[in-house]
């Protein structure tokens, strides 16, 4: 019936005579790790920063090109810190990685594939997407 995501189990059809069911998958558990750790699953989807296991919202980290593509987030204080440094890195320790195509550097860039932000240019499309819709000044 449905398979397997991150953020549910597989729904199994039923049959009952001469009739197939296919009941709704179940969710995984609301904060359930997905996106190889930088997001959490929320009603079935692989919605929420992994910053929010925390109460925080993610935030842009400033730094090197790969520093840029950190997941990180606000602290209380307003401090903008690497998901590593408060504890929600790897396993191994090791910072999380946006993925490739993930806006970095306050929007003005993308994460690539080996994690390293790249600008854009500032007439360019995604700068052009963010001035449309952002309506809070940035950009």
């Amino acid at each position: 019936c449905a398979e397997a995501t991150e953020c549910s189990e597989p729904a199994v059809c039923k049959s009952t005579g001469d009739s197939l069911s296919c009941p709704e998958p179940h969710h995984r558990p609301n904060g359930t790790l997905c996106s190889d750790g930088t997001r959490v699953c929320h009603g079935g989807e692989c919605v929420e920063s992994v910053c929010s296991h925390l109460g925080l919202e993610e935030c842009f980290c400033a730094g090197s090109s790969r520093e840029m593509c950190y997941v990180c987030c606000q602290t209380k204080d307003g401090e903008c810190t690497s998901s590593a440094a408060l504890g929600l890195g790897t396993e191994h320790g090791g910072h999380l990685v946006r993925g490739p195509g993930s806006i970095c550097n306050d929007y003005k860039g993308y994460c690539t594939r080996d994690g390293r932000c790249v600008r854009v240019d500032s007439d360019g499309l995604l700068n052009r997407l963010n001035n449309m819709f952002n309506t809070d000044g940035k950009g």
